[in-house]
């Protein structure tokens, strides 16, 4: 026979026991609070569900969003309407605030071999047809383009394609007004500006429509300001791309990894609407800081007839990085004009590279209202350099040398901002290069064109 298992003496056995009544206790109490926890953080949830802020910030083409609208808002009070209205003249209060929301409402999409351009939007005077181009008003001509007539494609940053101005207010509405006035009605003009770019991407730009049978009749590239402070071979976007892929990098290893139920658990509740509600009290103010965007003045500019513009703090360039810096942007302009050259020949187009007007040169800053950034002040020494290269080019390209414009603006206001091109402006720069058609013969060969083109 099998000998009985050995017992607790009795006063162990009653230890054991109230042990165990208290653990059960405990455990009981345990689960009795965790469901009383996610019973409240799901009424929690729920409740704050319809105050918290989305999974990824939302925002409909062509919205501005309320940070954009602070951004605008900051920009008009810093300079105040008394001085705005001396740019924008002819119009209201309300109509000069949409304008300046239009520069803050223009969002970018990815694009190939460029790396970005604009998404197609349609606001207050401003549309951007998904082709890429900007509308040049109501003589808009139709797209794809119509062979029978006289194409004209305007490459150039966001000067080229008109911040701060309407639709019809830019150098490419204003080309095409003039050329139609010289040359007939069968004239399209197509501005395809887009902010921050710089020769090396409106060189590959006109490439692509090319290699897809895009086939202008001429090609204007309006160039200088972005390609001076565009200190590397990167496009304004390069560093967001880099560290988007870091990231999507990161995500794609992390996702490989098993990290177990609670940390899955713990990423969930990161998620939810609790924590994102809470994220609202703590969440910083959203602002852009890419390359192109200006700075504003700390001080407001409640501006009165008194009023003395502040003059821009002249960069001193002393630096040998600095020499070096505008050696190669004037090397890589003079390259880009052949490369685009080489291939607006080979399709049988006119081109011409227009030298763009800036503040930092041959311009009176004294009657700037505006105080121009560090990084738009490098054509101040580029420019003389790139006058004394072209002296010396032996380059066949047609270049309109149209940087000097505005030195003899007087009181006429020709800048909406830092930078940006007033319409008076606009129409100094048409006339600079159908000045340089006309003395080198470039008029005449479109209206030999647009001849053979109506036959």
């Amino acid at each position: 026979m099998m000998s009985p298992p050995p017992t607790l003496p009795p006063d162990q056995q009653g230890r054991v026991t109230r042990v165990l009544q208290r653990i059960g206790k405990v455990f009981a109490a345990s689960c009795t609070m965790l469901v009383l926890v996610c019973l409240l953080v799901a009424g929690l949830n729920l409740a704050l569900r319809p105050f918290a802020g989305p999974l990824m910030p939302v925002t409909k083409i062509g919205a501005l969003p309320d940070w954009g609208k602070k951004e605008a808002d900051r920009w008009v009070e810093s300079y105040g309407f008394d001085t705005l209205r001396k740019v924008y003249s002819g119009k209201s209060d309300d109509e000069i605030r949409q304008l300046i929301y239009t520069k803050f409402r223009l969002g970018n999409r990815y694009s190939t071999y460029v790396e970005f351009n604009h998404e197609p939007v349609v606001a207050y005077d401003l549309a951007v047809h998904d082709a890429g181009f900007r509308l040049i008003g109501k003589e808009q001509c139709a797209w794809p383009i119509d062979n029978s007539h006289l194409n004209v494609f305007m490459f150039g940053g966001s000067t080229m394609l008109g911040a701060g101005a309407a639709d019809d207010e830019t150098a490419a509405a204003y080309m095409q007004e003039a050329l139609r006035a010289r040359l007939g009605q069968d004239i399209c003009v197509y501005n395809f500006g887009v902010g921050a770019y710089y020769s090396n991407q409106e060189v590959v730009s006109f490439w692509k429509m090319a290699s897809q049978g895009i086939r202008p009749d001429a090609v204007f590239f309006l160039d200088g300001l972005n390609d001076y402070f565009q200190t590397t071979e990167d496009t304004a976007h390069s560093g967001y791309y880099r560290e988007f892929e870091k990231v999507i990098i990161s995500l794609q290893t992390q996702l490989m990894i098993d990290r177990g139920s609670l940390w899955s658990l713990w990423q969930a509740w990161l998620q939810s609407p609790a924590v994102r509600w809470a994220r609202n009290f703590n969440q910083r103010e959203l602002t852009l800081a890419t390359p192109g965007r200006e700075e504003i003045p700390t001080a407001a500019k409640r501006m009165d007839p008194n009023y003395v513009p502040e003059l821009t703090k002249v960069r001193s360039f002393n630096d040998t990085n600095d020499r070096a810096h505008i050696e190669h942007v004037t090397m890589r302009l003079l390259n880009n004009f052949r490369l685009a050259g080489a291939m607006a020949h080979a399709i049988g187009a006119e081109a011409a590279f227009i030298v763009q007007p800036t503040p930092m040169y041959e311009f009176d800053l004294s009657k700037h209202l505006f105080s121009v950034p560090e990084w738009h002040q490098y054509t101040r020494i580029g420019y003389p350099l790139l006058k004394e290269r072209l002296a010396a080019w032996d380059g066949h390209e047609r270049v309109a040398w149209c940087a000097d414009v505005g030195k003899d603006a007087g009181e006429e206001k020709l800048y909406f901002d830092p930078v940006h091109y007033a319409p008076p402006m606009n129409r100094r720069i048409v006339n600079c290069v159908l000045a340089q058609l006309e003395a080198d013969g470039g008029l005449a060969k479109l209206q030999a064109k647009q001849a053979s083109l109506a036959k």
